[in-house]
């Protein structure tokens, strides 16, 4: 056999393995993201203040503080974005969304489901030290 064949199907066979290794771990921790069920909150039991709340599954990471006033979430920011690939502008989409709504019980962002619902999650777990 060429020797040029043989470099073809040493890259082949590489390439099958990096795309099947990345498939495996880009997947690990999906399906639990998106089963989790957010429980409701009920803001009106939430006191004013500052509220930590962390997620990590698979490869969303994250933490974030949760500003409380008057019962309404009047801020969201990201404060440990160990491995999440949650944007500023999907938490901004989602954050929008929580302050037309007054609620933290959105639907996730479209197009980046599990992530933002990996964000919602971090939410909830911030309020649900209350």
């Amino acid at each position: 056999m060429k020797m040029w064949k043989k470099v073809i199907i040493g890259f082949v066979a590489v390439m099958a393995l990096v795309l099947t290794l990345g498939l495996v771990f880009g997947m690990k921790g999906m399906k639990e993201v998106r089963e989790y069920q957010i429980p409701q909150i009920d803001l009106s039991a939430v006191a004013d203040g500052e509220y930590m709340g962390d997620y990590t599954n698979g490869r969303w990471g994250l933490s974030v503080k949760v500003i409380i006033r008057d019962h309404v979430v009047t801020d969201i920011q990201i404060v440990d974005k160990k491995k999440s690939n949650v944007s500023k502008s999907l938490a901004d989409k989602i954050n929008k969304k929580i302050f037309e709504s007054k609620s933290v019980n959105v639907d996730a962002e479209s197009g980046a489901t599990v992530s933002s619902k990996a964000y919602l999650i971090a939410i909830s777990k911030a309020l649900q030290k209350n």
